[in-house]
C-alpha cells in the first residue's frame, strides 16, 4: 500500500510544476542568485556552473513561491542514466526579467528614455498620427514598442548534462529556451494584423577541478551565452489598399559572461570563496514605421529608429564560511559590482526632411556593494533552521542601480545646418536597504521539505488579527530522493 501511495504522490508532483528548484533552501539563509557561489552545496549553483550537476543524482524537486504577489512554479528531475553521467530536466526557471520585461533597466530591450528627452520620436509619430487619426484599435496599446503585453516569465525547458570522468574533475553544459507569442487579427472596414514574438535562448558550460591540496580545494570556470529575440509587427490595409506598417526588432541582442571561482580552506571546516565575473552585452533594437496614407495630419512617412545599447559589468566577490559546531555553520559574503552602459539613439525620416529627430546618447555608470551574513544549524534530528541578514550599500532604485550618472547629449540640426549641442547631467543615489530571511527544512529518509518564512507574517500577524494579507510562507519546496524511495518501497 505504501508503494502505491508514494507513486500516486509522485504523479501529483509531476503535474504540479513547482521557481528555481530548491531555491527555497538558499533563500531561507538570504542566499539570492547573486550569492549562490558564496556557500558550499547550494543547489542553484548548478545553473551558474553546470559541472556541479554531477553532485546530484536520482532526485525530483518541485517548488512554489510568491514573488511580488505573483505565483511562481517550477520543478524537475536529475538522474544518472549512465555511470559518471548526470542528466537534469527542469521547467519553470525565470528568464532574465531585467532585459525582457523591465522598461526602466538600462539594458532592457524596451529602454527608450529618449522619449522623455526629445518629447517626440519617429515611433511616437506613428503612434499619434496613425493610431489616433485612423482609430486603429489593435495598435492602441502601443505594445509594438513597449512591454505592455506578451510578457515572458519562465524558461519552458532547461536541460543540464554533466560528466565526471574522475573524482577530481567534472564538466557540464546547460541549455534552456523560452518564448511567448501574442497575435491578433481584426477585419472591418480596414484590415489589421498584430503579431508579437519574444524569446530567450541560453547556453552555458562549466568545469570544476577538485584538488587534494592542503589549502586550495577547487577551481571553477563557467561561461554562458544568451540570445534575445524581439520581433513585433503591425500591418494595416485601408479601403483604398494603402498600407500602414510598423515593426520593432532586436539587432543580434546577446549577453556573454565568464566566471571564475576559487575555494580555499585555511583550517579544517573554515573555507573561503573568491569569485570573479565579467559580463558584456548588446541589447540593441530597431523600430520602423511606414505610412502610405496622405490624408493623415502627419503626411505619408517612412521612418526608422535605431536604439544601440551596449555595456559591461565586472563583479568581484569574497565569502567566509565556518563550521563553528558539528551542526552549526555561519557565513559572511560580499561583492563589488561595477557596471557601465552606453545607450545611443538615432532616428531618421526617409521621406520628409521637415521632420528631423535628434540623435541622443545616454551614459550610465553604477556601483553596487551588498553584504550578506547567515547561519544554518540543526535544531532537532530532522529539522534544520536557516537565518540570513543582508544590507545592500548603494543599491539601485527600481532598476537595480544606486549610483547612476546620466549624460544626455542632444544635437539639433536645422535646415541652415546650424548645430547646437545641449548637455544634461544628473546624479542620484537611493542609499541602502536591509533584509532579513529565515527558513526551515524537514528531512525524512527519502523526502525533504524546505520552507522560507515571510517576515511580515510575524511582524503584522495573521489576517484574522491584523487584517493584513501576509502569507505564512513565501516559498515552499519538496525534494524526493528517488534512490532512497526505491529502497523504501521494495
Amino acid at each position: 500500500m505504501k508503494r502505491y501511495l508514494y507513486i500516486f504522490f509522485l504523479l501529483l508532483l509531476f503535474v504540479f510544476s513547482a521557481l528555481e528548484a530548491t531555491k527555497t533552501r538558499s533563500l531561507g539563509a538570504g542566499i539570492t542568485g547573486d550569492f549562490t557561489w558564496a556557500v558550499d552545496d547550494q543547489f542553484t549553483y548548478i545553473y551558474l556552473n553546470p559541472a556541479y550537476v554531477t553532485n546530484y543524482s536520482s532526485i525530483f524537486f518541485a517548488e512554489y513561491s510568491i514573488e511580488n504577489s505573483i505565483d511562481k512554479k517550477s520543478g524537475g528531475v536529475i538522474l544518472k542514466p549512465f555511470e559518471n553521467f548526470s542528466l537534469g530536466i527542469v521547467s519553470g526557471l525565470s528568464v532574465n526579467d531585467d532585459v525582457l520585461n523591465n522598461d526602466s533597466y538600462p539594458r532592457s530591450l524596451f529602454k527608450r528614455d529618449v522619449n522623455a528627452i526629445l518629447g517626440n520620436t519617429n515611433i511616437l509619430l506613428f503612434n499619434q498620427a496613425v493610431i489616433n487619426a485612423n482609430g486603429l484599435s489593435l495598435a492602441e496599446g502601443v505594445a509594438l514598442f513597449q512591454n505592455s503585453r506578451n510578457i515572458l516569465d519562465n524558461r519552458n525547458l532547461t536541460v543540464l548534462i554533466g560528466w565526471r570522468p574522475t573524482k577530481n574533475f567534472s564538466i557540464g553544459v546547460n541549455s534552456s529556451y523560452s518564448y511567448s507569442i501574442d497575435s491578433e487579427v481584426k477585419t472591418r472596414q480596414i484590415s489589421e494584423n498584430f503579431d508579437l514574438f519574444k524569446s530567450e535562448l541560453r547556453v552555458s558550460a562549466g568545469l570544476a577541478y577538485f584538488l587534494n591540496d592542503r589549502y586550495l580545494k577547487s577551481i571553477d570556470l563557467s561561461t554562458s551565452y544568451t540570445r534575445y529575440v524581439i520581433d513585433n509587427s503591425y500591418d494595416e490595409t485601408d479601403l483604398d489598399g494603402k498600407r500602414i506598417m510598423a515593426n520593432y526588432k532586436t539587432s543580434g541582442a546577446y549577453d556573454l559572461s565568464v566566471g571564475l571561482r576559487f575555494v580555499a580552506e585555511v583550517i579544517p571546516k573554515h573555507r573561503f570563496h573568491l569569485s570573479l565575473n565579467y559580463d558584456t552585452y548588446d541589447t540593441s533594437t530597431t523600430g520602423t514605421a511606414l505610412s502610405q496614407i496622405s490624408n493623415l495630419p502627419s503626411f505619408p512617412f517612412s521612418v526608422i529608429e535605431d536604439y544601440s545599447r551596449v555595456g559591461s559589468k565586472v563583479n568581484f566577490g569574497f565569502s567566509d564560511q565556518l563550521q563553528i559546531l558539528p551542526n552549526v555553520m555561519i557565513f559572511a559574503a560580499t561583492f563589488i559590482e561595477i557596471s557601465s552602459f552606453v545607450n545611443n539613439y538615432d532616428g531618421r525620416d526617409l521621406v520628409s526632411l521637415t521632420y528631423r529627430p535628434d540623435p541622443v546618447k545616454e551614459e550610465y555608470s553604477s556601483t553596487r556593494i551588498p553584504i550578506l551574513m547567515g547561519l544554518e544549524g540543526r535544531l532537532f534530528k530532522n529539522w534544520i533552521f536557516r537565518f540570513g541578514f543582508s544590507h545592500a550599500i548603494k543599491t539601485a532604485k527600481a532598476s537595480g542601480f544606486d549610483t547612476i550618472t546620466y549624460n544626455y547629449s542632444r544635437a539639433d540640426t536645422s535646415v541652415e545646418t546650424i548645430t547646437q549641442e545641449d548637455i544634461k547631467e544628473s546624479t542620484g543615489s537611493a542609499g541602502a536597504s536591509s533584509n532579513i530571511s529565515m527558513g526551515l527544512s524537514y528531512f525524512l529518509p527519502s523526502l525533504q521539505i524546505d520552507w522560507k518564512g515571510n517576515i511580515l507574517f510575524f511582524s503584522q500577524g495573521p489576517f484574522l488579527l491584523s487584517g493584513q494579507s501576509a502569507q505564512l510562507a513565501t516559498s515552499v519546496a519538496i525534494t524526493f530522493y528517488l534512490s532512497k524511495l526505491e529502497e523504501f518501497t521494495r
